[in-house]
């Protein structure tokens, strides 16, 4: 090979090297940012929900039928209007990014493996 083929072939794996080292640690980044959001504004909800007794609506279940049916709408309706449902959509909306990340972290695991594996065989045989 001639010189010229040799740094432009250089070049192009030193730009996907940066690429796909830019992408991981993005990906892993994100990925953290998003699991402590969850679980940060999972706790907040916990203690709310823990804070206003919302959960003693579930009393009811201790007593008969005939209760349960008389005033069951009532407790879930009263549940319903004392959680915080604000912090619940943005609960729900960090989980699913969450979640859509690793899926795509599973997704494109192959093709990545393969990426750094022809970077490092690169390098090794340039050393």
């Amino acid at each position: 090979m001639t010189k010229l083929n040799q740094r432009i072939i250089s070049k192009i794996y030193s730009y996907e090297t940066k690429r796909i080292l830019f992408y991981i640690l993005l990906r892993i980044l994100l990925f953290i940012f998003f699991f402590l959001s969850v679980f940060f504004v999972g706790s907040i909800i916990n203690s709310l929900i823990i804070e206003q007794e919302s959960f003693d609506f579930l009393t009811i279940l201790t007593q008969d039928v005939e209760v349960i049916r008389k005033f069951l709408i009532d407790d879930l309706s009263v549940f319903f209007v004392e959680i915080p449902k604000t912090l619940i959509i943005i609960f729900i909306v960090i989980l699913v990014l969450l979640l859509l990340l690793i899926y795509g972290m599973i997704k494109n695991y192959r093709k990545n493996k393969n990426k750094i594996k022809s970077i490092i065989s690169f390098r090794k045989k340039k050393i």
